[in-house]
């Protein structure tokens, strides 16, 4: 439903020859015909014109038989379609059809004379050549002119298009700019396009041999030549044929034979004759690639089938050949656009194959040459198995081709059976082999199925549409998979296999990942609903009431279901009203509402689409709906994430246009004459009203008080609601949208902190008139046109920003040029004497700029504004050049320049006229921007920018505060100048004038000179003269100053060529000077502006300059020798951007030859070599680093990727640290442009790895450095080396992210297995990082069907090797020797043991990958069982052995293939259990072994650990027979799990923690193990069965002793936080645990003495997880606790009372912003357990505490986290005791939900009113505080852009539902009270103290006079007594004190933004509260007139300061009212 705008056609009057138009109107005044055709030329307009041709048209139809003679409507019809051009191609259109349309005997002469016309056109040299082949072509692609025609004139055309070929190849060549050779490439191919229709229809004409010869000449120079374009050359190669025929007739079969078997090598060119033909000897010997691969698509396309069968002598078909051709060159290539046009010619050749299979006449022959088993065919299938998961989709897609076109070819010239064809079957069992994660077996699979058929594939592969739904949720797979599962579906005949497959998703979606859900949602549902709508609907009606819509999962599900429903029609609306309770009949409206206002995103989506996504436009909006989208829209804006917000502004666009749409409908109905629909005005009533309500709604979300999210929404929806919707027309009126606050609020949004927010603010105010913006009065205009000139001078880059959005708004005002004089003279001031007001005078009186006539204002009105900005830059530059540190505090240059830039964004320099003046001023412009480079150039090209400041005198040290003057925008303020601030000023500065020289050279004309005579200067060589320089020579005293005048004799235009050189040159400098990254990165932005205008300038000494600069530096880092101070570090800085901008502007038309020359040369420097210095090839990789970075050179850099990893392997070999560390980020950026950006956590994933046939089929060159280097690192590495090699890790890298392809084959070219014994070998590395890196690769190199035999051949090396080793290291021999052979010995031990090491590491990781395992590997392992005893003392090669062990017991047994299954079976488990009886007997002996003798072991408590887990494993998990008793006797324990307790009892905490970690996993089954941040050994515990698990869990409940042995570990033993942690996880899910009084060791602890003594643990700890479980473990006990005090006595209960009351104020505190996010969400859970206990207060004991409780609650549902906020949720339905309310909701709707419970509680069960206002009223000063705390976080002085405080809080809106629930409890409290102390009494004391405090002299010291105040205000209050306080008294005294703080800040503070939202709600909450209890009686008029002069100050302030006034007016009105009611009340009692 997108916006269509009508497209606005110009035409240029028609250009006919003076001659036929005279004749025509010769003849109008007597013809009809001839006047019709006279008004079709005179038409200004193109729809205009057209129209009147199709009229004439229409005319010479009706009038055939009157029209005698056409003799001259003919000739002038066929002159306007040639004259007309291609641009006017609907006019062509439409004069070919009036052609047409003449009768027949016409036809002939039309004609013939548009083949004389045409002639006549070719050889009109006016006419471009493109308009010439335009016309051709045109005339061929409408049949204009037929074959026996042309041939009159085929000689003539072809002639002309041959010498048009050679003056556009020559053009090609030598153009001077790229649009030049652009163009001349655009003429070559469709010159080559028209050749191929004539010379195919007029075959047998009569053309000149000479003339042929020539174009064929032609075409063949072009296919030799390397510097064109590939689609030349595949023009060139679809020509060549056909010219050989009209050369060589039939002979030229033979030829084109012959260049084939040159190209293969089969024969010498020397062979063969050349004929007569010049160009053949050129052809024969074609050198590149592109034009093999042309020459050869060129035969398979146009050539017969005869021809392609043609063969010479013994040699295969020619069409046989052209396929080897192919594939030879598709196997020496890496260039992506060939791949592409390879995969585009092998398409093109399988389908010239199939669709010739019919002819027998060759059918024989190419049998055993096409079929299954030939070498074609295999190729084939090779070229697809190798791309089929290319980068390119284009490649993707014809490989897809290619294989389906090899099954067709194969089952076309074989004949086979489909149902018994071995080929095809083969097939299908390769590709169901390969893993499902591969994308390219989807789209096979999907062809093969066409021929096998759906219910043969589902009866051999049962499992197969399950399997490839598994794999839906991969991003990458999601597409493919759902094609593949609709093909099955559409395949299969039986409707019963679809209702199977939606069954099938049903369960994916509700029991799949979140993922997969999304998955189907997007690609498959969809489908399924075309494939059978019925069967879904069905599916849906009868399941409907089994949904649980408490469940999100299953609630989710049924809207994606009804929402794609909906969107096909097949979710009617329902009209009948006992469904009223149902949507359309569905679901029920409390469920949709429920979904609108979920917590879980992607519901509340589905919700709002299924309302509004509808197939039927017109289809009207019934109020329920509104209501619901109402309801979204007050809860739902206010989302974080971009691209929820998008979606729901397409959701909210949709329902505008469904407004917009069916409210035409119901116009039309409601304004029919007497029959006027009620029903249709009562649907209007209801849109105006809600597009009313959706107005305010919006505007009201458009105070600073909202979140970012929702401002940036509502702005976004008003947009949409003005281009939809509109403001003029039945539905909404513009006063009503555009209301003067409304537009106030606009207004104010342009200081939102958010570039995005003030753009749509500023679009927004750009479509509102001038009196909708109130500047039809000069004075607001004025007023703000002085707010913008002192925001364009702030210190904050903010107000600059807001500046420029102003200024831009205020100079479209027809008073801006009167208006802007005074306030201008005002604001700028003076500068060097001269007045802004005098400057301007002169310039008026010498160009006359402002006294232009009305028409011409704005342009005088941009002038007269840039003219008052630079003379307050000039002014700025003034006091820079006196003192950086004074303009850097006081008048910062960037903002003025900020404006200036963003000022001339909006101009369209082809529209003024005063050239002149712009010329002038863009002068004086780039001049200033040079003088401010020069004062802050020296900062930011500093060697240290970051802490540079200057000390040129001794005052500076002083100067470390200047005050801002009264210009900028808030008051003065002390301001530190620092370094940093100095550096941010400089900067900033840098950034503007490199944007705005950027789009200067962008948007700005340039001035040509009339002859061009300067010749072009070496520009780096010879920089112009510095600006310090130009401004020692000139200084610039203002900014408007005169400039050299421009030459005479230039065309229009502002920008000169020196101007554009001195910018070139500025950049350059910034570029490689600068030393601050934000400073040089800007410059790149803007240089690279100037690059893409001079890469496309027509002016030569300007074209030539980006290659002449690239050349320069590039000249310059090969010898090392640089005109600029070029940065040796911070990767060098500039210099790579440089480098980069010139290569990425450059035109891709020329084939990117300077980038090509680049990245060679660079790659030439950066390999080592003799003559490279050190400096060069650092900046050398650091360019190519930059260079591989950039996402906008693309595929351009993949041929050059070889030669980057080379140069960045061989320069981590260097010794100089500086190329290593360059060396080492280029490595880095290889890597990611190779393998893809991370996406996994796992390093070795598919997602970021290639198979290695495709690596190495890109890379070639690779292949052999990588193996030689490989080869070369290890030769030298055995047991006794200790050479480090740096090579070796990255190698082992690059190898460990390839892959073999599953079906590639076997290649002695390309294979791994070369690097296998390679890779083995670097487990002898003595680099413990190196043999894991191995390890992996080594993983990766292994396939799938070799992974077995190798895990036994390593097992089985390791025992021959660690055979030997044993005795080498035996320790009775070490220590028989001499020191010297110990120590040789030593080292040969160590190194032994690396390769041990290194070999276990890769056993781990094969068996990590294999399900299954062979029995002879436990053997193997048993064999070398010595590493797990104390024989072998290296304890990291013990607990590798142990893991290897333990991963081995995992695996099942290997059966498939087996015919012995049940033998082998209990062969492998029988080698298990010996080998699990020899680690049994190890576990026994170092589990009673003494811990405290191996403590001081490196790595002993990590193998120490590892023990205990296997005897978790073999004694509680998986109880062993034999080993639990000898463990237990071991132990001297009588229970298994007493067996817990003597574990729990060992010193070292690593074994308690595995222990700890084991009990959490079984008890705490509802937390993950991830939650600790440890990885826990993964164990059989994990496969265990429900059962099995169950009884564990449930003997752990009931064990006394390991409950008693926690408690003790609590109280007395453990002193590791970590495992205290575990502890307390552990005790809060045992029940016995919380079941008091514990005994321990003779004393009795109650439940409330453990309270105290947890909480002076937690509150003195330090760490956060021991909090929190802290918190975890009270609130566990809690209910306990209260049991106890229910049970004592009172005296007991007291102290039990003031326990409860520290413990709730602890749990309050950890529930503040001041805690971690786990701490808060722990007090969530506690409060959601507790909810009766400490809100409800079930017990009595809480007392008080429960409104502490309710508050903390009250602050956790509105936490930022939505884990805090989403624990809280199910508080509400505990306190109510509803499920429904227990649905995890929106903070806004639970806190909403919250507040009324809490009212209902307080107000009729507890009966305790006051209380709970006094907790509301907390809840408000604590909102006012914390939005008062951010905007003091804002109002701070800040170096960079923070974003906005309050980017996801909305005190506003909490505000308002605590306010309306004070409301309704000011309701139900009681009217009676004591009249005596009423309010109007306290308050008027209140303020009489606040009088008097008012006398007090006013100073600096706030703080005195506040305390002062304060104390006589708690005075006041505590003399009423506290015990009989009612209602009403405790709302006296909060609104007491607020009024009191609110006169206090209005009167004595200065008011800043830290004020303004906390006054704003305290004034809210003042006026709503006393508008509810207030009376005549109660208040007295001075009262009211003291609150409303405090909001009118207040008002006054926020209108004088630009802040958000909309909610301070309606606070005001309010207290107007106020003031109202209490005036007639009190004349009521006077009377």
């Amino acid at each position: 439903m997108g916006l269509k705008r009508r497209q606005i056609i110009s035409s240029s009057p028609l250009q006919i020859r003076q001659s036929s138009r005279d004749r025509v109107e010769s003849l109008a005044a007597a013809d009809d015909t001839a006047r019709l055709l006279s008004r079709c030329l005179d038409a200004a307009d193109g729809v205009q014109r057209v129209g009147l041709f199709k009229a004439l048209g229409k005319h010479l139809a009706m009038h055939a038989s009157v029209v005698q003679t056409y003799d001259f409507l003919l000739p002038v019809l066929v002159e306007i379609y040639c004259s007309c051009g291609a641009s006017s191609a609907a006019l062509q259109k439409t004069v070919v059809s009036v052609l047409l349309g003449l009768p027949a005997d016409t036809q002939n002469v039309t004609k013939l004379a548009f083949l004389r016309e045409i002639l006549y056109q070719l050889n009109e040299p006016s006419r471009c050549c493109g308009s010439k082949l335009a016309l051709i072509s045109s005339c061929l692609e409408n049949n204009i002119i037929d074959e026996l025609n042309m041939m009159k004139g085929f000689g003539d055309v072809v002639a002309w298009i041959s010498e048009q070929l050679k003056v556009v190849a020559k053009d090609m060549r030598q153009a001077a700019n790229p649009v030049a050779e652009t163009e001349a490439t655009r003429h070559w191919q469709v010159a080559l396009k028209l050749l191929m229709p004539l010379l195919q229809k007029c075959r047998h004409g009569k053309v000149g041999s000479t003339t042929v010869q020539e174009i064929l000449s032609t075409v063949v120079d072009m296919l030799v030549c390397n510097d064109v374009l590939l689609d030349s050359h595949a023009m060139c190669g679809l020509l060549l044929p056909n010219l050989l025929r009209s050369c060589c007739g039939e002979a030229y079969v033979d030829i084109l034979a012959h260049v084939v078997s040159c190209m293969r090598g089969e024969r010498q060119m020397s062979e063969i004759s050349h004929g007569n033909v010049k160009s053949l000897a050129e052809l024969y010997n074609l050198p590149h690639s592109t034009s093999q691969l042309a020459v050869c698509n060129g035969i398979v396309a146009q050539l017969d089938w005869d021809s392609l069968m043609h063969r010479i002598g013994r040699e295969q078909p020619l069409i046989v050949n052209v396929f080897y051709c192919v594939d030879a060159l598709n196997s020496s290539t890496c260039d992506t656009a060939l791949q592409v046009y390879i995969s585009r010619v092998l398409v093109t050749w399988v389908q010239r194959v199939i669709e010739n299979s019919q002819k027998t006449a060759y059918r024989d022959s190419l049998v055993p040459v096409v079929t299954a088993g030939s070498v074609i065919s295999d190729r084939l299938l090779l070229y697809v198995w190798t791309e089929w998961e290319s980068s390119l989709d284009v490649v993707r897609h014809n490989v897809e081709l290619v294989f389906k076109g090899t099954v067709a070819m194969h089952m076309a010239y074989s004949r086979d059976e489909v149902t018994v064809s071995a080929f095809l079957w083969g097939l299908l069992d390769k590709l169901v082999a390969i893993p499902w994660d591969v994308v390219g077996k989807y789209r096979p699979l999907g062809n093969l199925v066409e021929y096998v058929g759906v219910p043969k594939l589902l009866e051999r592969y049962p499992l197969f549409v399950q399997d490839a739904l598994e794999c839906i949720g991969e991003e990458r797979l999601g597409a493919y998979v759902s094609e593949l599962v609709v093909k099955l579906c559409e395949r299969h005949s039986v409707e019963s296999f679809l209702q199977t497959v939606i069954v099938s998703v049903f369960r994916l979606m509700v029991s799949g990942s979140e993922w997969q859900r999304v998955a189907i949602a997007d690609h498959l549902l969809g489908k399924l609903l075309k494939c059978g709508a019925g069967s879904c609907r069905a599916f849906l009606e009868s399941h409907i009431s089994a949904f649980d819509y408490s469940c999100p999962v299953q609630l989710g599900v049924l809207l994606t279901f009804l929402r794609k429903l909906r969107s096909f029609g097949l979710l009617k609306a329902c009209t009948d009203a006992s469904q009223a309770h149902l949507w359309n009949g569905v679901i029920p409206l409390a469920v949709l509402q429920l979904a609108l206002t979920h917590q879980l995103l992607t519901i509340r989506l589905d919700g709002l689409a299924l309302l509004t996504d509808c197939p039927k436009s017109t289809e009207v909006l019934t109020g329920v709906d509104l209501d619901l989208v109402r309801l979204f829209i007050m809860h739902g804006f206010s989302s974080e994430t971009a691209a929820v917000r998008n979606t729901i502004t397409g959701c909210i666009k949709k329902l505008f246009m469904r407004i917009i749409e069916s409210g035409k409908c119901l116009e039309r109905r409601a304004n029919c004459r007497g029959n006027a629909d009620s029903a249709a005005i009562s649907c209007l009533s209801r849109y105006s009203s809600f597009l009313r309500w959706l107005c305010y709604h919006l505007f009201k979300g458009l105070s600073m008080c909202y979140s970012f999210a929702r401002r940036t929404m509502g702005l976004h929806v008003l947009l949409l609601f003005h281009d939809i919707i509109g403001c003029q027309n039945c539905l909404v009126d513009a006063d009503v949208v555009f209301s003067p606050s409304h537009v106030q609020t606009l207004l104010q949004c342009l200081e939102d902190r958010y570039e995005v927010n003030k753009v749509m603010a500023h679009e927004l105010l750009l479509t509102c008139t001038e009196r909708q913006l109130g500047f039809d009065e000069a004075l607001r205009l004025s007023r703000y046109i002085r707010v913008a000139f002192k925001m364009a001078a702030s210190n904050k880059p903010q107000h600059s920003n807001t500046a420029g959005f102003l200024f831009r708004l205020l100079v479209r005002q027809s008073q801006f040029s009167s208006t802007i004089d005074s306030v201008a003279s005002a604001v700028v001031g003076s500068n060097g004497g001269q007045t802004f007001l005098s400057t301007v005078s002169k310039m008026d009186a010498e160009r006359s700029c402002v006294t232009r006539p009305a028409e011409n204002m704005p342009e005088s009105s941009i002038l007269i504004l840039l003219s008052a900005l630079m003379f307050q830059l000039s002014s700025h530059i003034a006091v820079a050049a006196e003192s950086l540190l004074t303009a850097a505090a006081t008048r910062p240059l960037y903002g003025v320049i900020h404006c200036i830039r963003t000022m001339l964004g909006d101009i369209a320099y082809s529209d003024q006229s005063d050239v002149t003046s712009w010329r002038d001023k863009m002068a004086a412009l780039i001049e200033m921007c040079f003088a401010v480079t020069a004062l802050v150039s020296p900062v930011v090209s500093n060697n240290s920018p970051e802490g540079y400041f200057p000390m040129d005198t001794d005052s500076l040290r002083e100067f470390d505060a200047l005050s801002t003057p009264d210009e900028t925008l808030t008051e003065a303020k002390p301001i530190m100048v620092t370094s940093q601030l100095l550096l941010v000023v400089c900067w900033r500065c840098m950034k503007e004038i490199s944007l705005l020289l950027g789009q200067m050279v962008k948007t700005q004309p340039l001035v040509r000179e009339a002859e061009e005579t300067q010749p072009l200067v070496n520009e780096m060589k010879q920089p112009n003269l510095s600006v310090s320089d130009r401004k020692q020579e000139q200084p610039l005293v203002d900014g408007i100053k005169e400039t050299k005048s421009v030459n005479k004799n230039c065309m229009d235009g502002i920008l000169t060529v020196s101007q554009v050189k001195e910018i070139g040159d500025y950049f350059l400098r910034q570029l490689l000077e600068s030393r601050h990254r934000g400073a040089f990165e800007i410059a790149a932005e803007g240089f690279s502006q100037l690059c893409h205008m001079l890469w496309r300038c027509p002016i030569s000494s300007l074209h030539s300059l980006p290659k002449a600069w690239l050349e320069n530096v590039i000249g310059d880092i090969q010898r090392n020798d640089y005109p600029f101070r070029v940065c040796a570090t911070r990767r060098s800085a500039g210099l790579p951007f440089m480098v980069q901008v010139l290569l990425i502007s450059e035109p891709s038309t020329i084939e990117r030859q300077s980038f090509k020359r680049s990245m060679t040369d660079l790659l030439a420097v950066a390999e080592p070599g003799e003559s490279s210095a050190t400096m060069s090839r650092v900046h050398a990789l650091n360019v190519l680093r930059t260079l591989f970075r950039s996402a906008r050179l693309g595929e351009s850099v993949f041929p050059f990727v070889a030669g980057g990893l080379r140069c960045a392997l061989l320069g981590l070999e260097s010794k100089h640290w500086n190329v290593r560390n360059a060396a080492t980020l280029l490595f880095s950026a290889l890597i990611t442009r190779i393998f893809g950006v991370k996406k996994t956590k796992e390093e070795a994933s598919r997602k970021n790895g290639l198979t290695a046939h495709v690596f190495f089929t890109r890379f070639p060159h690779l292949y052999g450095f990588l193996l030689g280097k490989l080869r070369q690192c290890t030769n030298d590495m055995t047991c006794s080396s200790s050479t480090l090699q740096p090579l070796l890790f990255p190698i082992l890298l690059v190898l460990s992210k390839l892959t073999p392809s599953p079906l590639q084959g076997v290649e002695t070219s390309l294979s791994l297995s070369a690097f296998i014994p390679l890779v083995r070998c670097c487990s002898l590395s003595p680099v413990i990082k190196t043999r894991e890196m191995a390890a992996r690769a080594f993983c990766q190199l292994i396939t799938a069907d070799m992974r077995q035999s190798v895990i036994s051949q390593l097992a089985k090396d390791l025992k021959h090797f660690l055979l030997n080793a044993v005795h080498d290291v035996a320790p009775s021999t070490v220590i028989a020797r001499s020191r010297d052979d110990r120590r040789g010995n030593t080292e040969q031990r160590h190194t032994s043991q690396n390769f041990i090491h290194g070999t276990l590491l890769q056993l781990k990781a094969l068996l990590q990958r294999c399900t299954d395992v062979d029995s002879q590997l436990f053997e193997h392992l048993r064999d070398a069982f010595w590493l797990a005893t104390h024989s072998n003392r290296c304890l990291v090669t013990r607990i590798e052995y142990l893991d290897v062990l333990r991963m081995s017991f995992d695996k099942r047994p290997g059966t498939c293939g087996r015919a012995n299954a049940a033998d082998y079976v209990a062969d492998h488990v029988s080698a298990k259990q010996q080998l699990k009886a020899d680690l049994q007997q190890v576990v026994l002996t170092e589990i009673t072994y003494p811990v405290l003798l191996d403590a001081a072991r490196p790595m002993f408590f990590k193998f120490y650990a590892l023990i205990v887990d296997f005897c978790w494993r073999f004694a509680i998990a998986r109880p062993q027979e034999g080993f639990g008793g000898k463990l237990k006797e071991a132990l001297n324990v009588k229970h298994r799990f007493d067996v817990i307790d003597q574990l729990l009892r060992l010193p070292v905490y690593e074994a308690r923690l595995v222990i700890l970690d084991q009990l959490k996993n079984i008890l705490c089954t509802h937390k993950s193990t991830a939650e600790s941040g440890r990885n826990v050994p993964a164990g059989e515990e994990q496969v265990l069965d429900a059962v099995h698990t169950e009884g564990i869990r449930k003997g752990l409940q009931e064990s006394m002793v390991l409950t008693q042995r926690l408690r003790l570990m609590l109280l007395q033993e453990e002193t590791n936080h970590i495992c205290l942690v575990s502890v307390l996880h552990v005790l809060s899910a045992l029940t016995s645990a919380v079941s008091f009084p514990w005994q321990l060791q003779g004393s009795s602890i109650t439940a409330a003495a453990l309270l105290q003594i947890l909480m002076c643990r937690a509150k003195t700890t330090k760490m956060d997880d021991l909090r929190c479980a802290y918190v975890r473990f009270t609130g566990a006990i809690l209910p306990a606790v209260m049991a106890e005090m229910v049970k004592t006595t009172d005296l007991c209960r007291m102290e039990h009372a003031q326990g409860v009351g520290k413990f709730v104020g602890w749990i309050s505190a950890c529930g503040t912003v001041e805690f971690s996010t786990a701490c808060r969400r722990e007090v969530a859970a506690l409060l959601s357990a507790n909810a009766e206990c400490l809100l409800l207060d079930s017990s009595g004991g809480i007392g008080k505490g429960a409104f502490t409780m309710w508050r903390t609650a009250a602050a956790l549902m509105q936490d930022a986290e939505a884990s805090v906020s989403g624990e809280m949720n199910a508080v509400v339905g505990r306190i109510t005791h509803s499920e429904v309310e227990c649905t995890p909701v929106q903070p806004q709707v639970a806190l909403g939900s919250f507040l009324t419970a809490m009212v209902r509680h307080f107000s009729s069960v507890s009966d305790d009113v006051s209380g709970c206002a006094e907790a509301l009223f907390v809840c408000l000063e604590t909102l006012a505080e914390s939005a008062a705390e951010d905007e003091d976080d804002d109002d701070e002085e800040t170096l960079f852009d923070r974003g906005d405080g309050q980017g996801h809080s909305e005190h506003i809106a909490a505000t308002d539902l605590l306010v309306n629930s004070l409301e309704v409890l000011l309701k139900l409290a009681s009217a009676d009270g004591d009249r005596s102390n009423s309010r109007s009494d306290r308050i008027c004391n209140q303020l009489s103290m606040e009088a008097a405090g008012c006398e007090i002299e006013v100073t600096d010291e706030f703080g005195e006079q506040r305390q002062m105040q304060e104390v006589q205000a708690s005075s006041c209050t505590s003399a009423h007594d506290a015990t009989h306080r009612n209602m009403k008294q405790v709302m006296e005294e909060r609104q007491a004190k607020l009024l009191l703080d609110l006169q206090w800040s209005v009167q004595h503070l200065q008011y800043s933004n830290i004020f303004y939202t906390s006054a704003l709600v305290k004034l809210y909450v003042l006026v709503r509260t006393l508008k509810v209890t207030v009376s005549a009686a109660d208040i007295s008029q001075d009262i009211a007139l003291v609150i409303v002069d405090v909001c009118r100050k207040l008002l006054q302030k926020l209108e004088k300061e630009k802040f958000n006034c909309t909610l301070a007016e309606s606070v005001l009105l309010t207290a107007k009212g106020l003031q109202l009611k209490i005036h007639e009340d009190q004349s009521t009692q006077d009377k």
